[in-house]
């Protein structure tokens, strides 16, 4: 985040989340995703859980998009947004208009491509994770002996 605008409220809740997670036992990721008695859960009233795949079914509850690589076709890279400290953004316009200052000029800076059009039905590519190693799986049935029998599934094989 650009420095001054750090103030963002699920690190707050991450905040919460940490400090549980120092005084708690924690297991395996079921200790954490429990709907009613999990980690996430009670560390505040408003933070609750949606998961990337449920635990118990391995459904994926949404898909990660490569959506840098989609918009990097269709916009320009904004180079020196950092500088700019007035931005108009006029409608229907490949342009937005900038400025270093209220009392400068404003300048045009092509914000959209364009010789490319958006298409409302055009999705980014989905981003599939990366298996967990044969190597790291090892590595973790280590950790088989320290956790109760309810959690080794969720250490010992890919989840």
């Amino acid at each position: 985040m650009v420095v001054g605008h750090t103030k963002f409220s699920p690190d707050s809740h991450f905040g919460t989340i940490k400090c549980l997670l120092h005084k708690s036992k924690v297991q395996s990721v079921l200790d954490l995703l429990d709907e009613e008695n999990g980690l996430i859960r009670k560390s505040a009233k408003n933070n609750f859980v949606i998961a990337y795949k449920d635990p118990f079914t391995l459904k994926q509850n949404w898909e990660w998009r490569d959506w840098k690589v989609f918009l990097k076709s269709k916009f320009n890279s904004c180079i020196g947004i950092k500088d700019w400290h007035v931005i108009k953004i006029p409608g229907g316009d490949h342009f937005i208009e900038v400025s270093k200052a209220v009392s400068q000029n404003f300048s045009q800076y092509q914000i959209m491509n364009a010789y490319v059009m958006v298409d409302e039905l055009e999705k980014p590519n989905v981003i599939e994770p990366k298996p967990t190693s044969q190597s790291r799986l090892n590595e973790l049935q280590y950790f088989e002996k320290f956790v109760d029998d309810l959690h080794k599934a969720y250490i010992s094989q890919e989840y």
